[in-house]
Formats: C-alpha cells, structure tokens, sequence
C-alpha cells in the first residue's frame, strides 16, 4: 500500500518565504521602475512589459536567500536582487529577437519585440541592462559594496560570461572548425567563464564554510548554459557530417 507523501513543516516554511519573497520583489521591480508616464512613454512602456511580465524570479531568490545568511542590509538586497533580474530580462528581450532565436512568444505573451516592434525591443533590452547598474550605484548603497557589485554584475554579464557563452553558440553555427574547438576544449571554456567571483554580487560577511557553499553552487549553476553551448556543437557537426555524406553521395552518382 502506498503512502501518501507529506509536506514537512520546513517545506511549507520555504513555501511562504518564497512566496514572501516574490511578493516583495514584485513590488520594489514595480515601483524602481520608470513609470509609463514619465519620459519616453514607449520605451519605458515596454521595460516594464518586459521585466514585469511573470517569471519564477530564481535569481532574486538566490539573493535574498544568500543575503539571509551573511545578514546583508534589505536595501542593498532589494537593489542586488533587481540588478540581476534586469540583466536577465533584457538578456531575454534580445535571445527573442529575429536575429537570434526569434520567439514569438514567452510565458504566455507575445515577446517584446512582436508587442513593441524590434527597435524599441532592442532598445529596452539596452535601457535595462544600463539601468541594473543606476540601482547599484545608488547613494544607499555603500560605497565599497556598490563598487563590488557593480564590477561583479558587470564581468558576469558580460564577454566573461552571458554574453561570451552566447558569442560561443553564435559562433558555432559558421564553421566545422569552430564548433569543434568549442567542444573540444569545453573544460577551458568554463574556467573562463567561471572566472569571476560571482558571490561578491549576493553582499554580505560570510563565514568560511558559507563562502564555500555558495562557490560550489556558482560551479553547478551554469550547466545549463555549458549544455547549451555543448548541443549546438553537436548540432552543428552533426549537420555538417550529414552535409558532407550527401555531397560525396550526389558527386558518385
């Protein structure tokens, strides 16, 4: 016979905390934001369309949940946590444009280009990524923790690691050889893009052992994205063997 599995009382504790969580983060997202009647209404109209559009909010989670062990200051934890939602948004706006993945649709809606037409996607998708560093750099945050998160945030999303894992993926679909190296020194790869230290963004004091949790959850946590670039290598050569089998079919016949 079958038991019927229940939920521990810690379970239904994380349950509310996350919920909490979110609560709160939607409403700060909300008010941080340019508001729609101020300035460039559309651009701002479809910043907002973007970042407030849903999601399971996973990043500012892990915020705040590091934050809750090293004691770091709400404030400076709201405005990390938003930091890291804003890249990720603007991240999204511009995988869903026709130049990369071109999706039409993300969480249900329409993505931001096919609401707002492709200029101005592009553009709030550059307007977040520059506003995620206005929220850290703000006079509430201490000096030497804005300067830490700012240059982590920055090095993170940047050719050291977002955009360079995409660049990579991009590069792939050109040439054999690419797509070969690529796999070939995978391992290389991600000490390179590893290469940052990305717990400077969740501020706070930890201790030894709780610095080296969160290290080893920054090792597992990008797997996704190695798999990503590991696939599109496969793909490709995958393709291109088909590709060239069919040639030396066709030049026999």
């Amino acid at each position: 016979m079958s038991t019927i599995p229940t939920t521990s009382a810690a379970e239904l504790e994380f349950q509310r905390w996350m919920k909490e969580r979110v609560s709160h983060f939607e409403w700060f997202a909300e008010k941080m934001l340019p508001q729609t009647g101020i300035g460039a209404k559309r651009l701002v109209g479809a910043m907002r369309y973007s970042l407030l559009g849903g999601g399971k909010r996973i990043r500012p989670l892990l915020c705040y949940a590091a934050g809750a062990v090293s004691g770091a200051p709400e404030e400076v934890l709201d405005r990390a946590a938003l930091a890291l939602e804003m890249i990720h948004s603007y991240s999204l706006v511009h995988d869903d444009m026709p130049s990369m993945d071109n999706d039409t649709l993300r969480r249900g809606r329409a993505t931001t280009h096919v609401r707002y037409g492709e200029a101005m996607a592009m553009l709030a998708g550059d307007a977040l990524q520059t506003e995620a560093f206005t929220v850290l750099s703000s006079p509430s945050v201490p000096p030497e923790a804005s300067q830490r998160l700012v240059q982590t945030l920055a090095r993170a999303a940047g050719v050291w690691g977002m955009c360079g894992g995409q660049a990579l993926i991009e590069a792939i679909g050109h040439d054999i050889e690419t797509a070969e190296d690529v796999k070939n020194n995978m391992e290389n790869i991600k000490i390179y893009m590893r290469g940052h230290n990305l717990y400077d963004i969740f501020y706070g004091r930890y201790k030894k052992e709780e610095k080296d949790l969160l290290k080893k959850y920054i090792e597992i946590a990008p797997r996704d994205e190695f798999s990503d670039i590991l696939d599109a290598a496969d793909s490709f050569i995958y393709f291109q063997s088909k590709t060239k089998q069919k040639d030396i079919q066709n030049e026999t016949k």
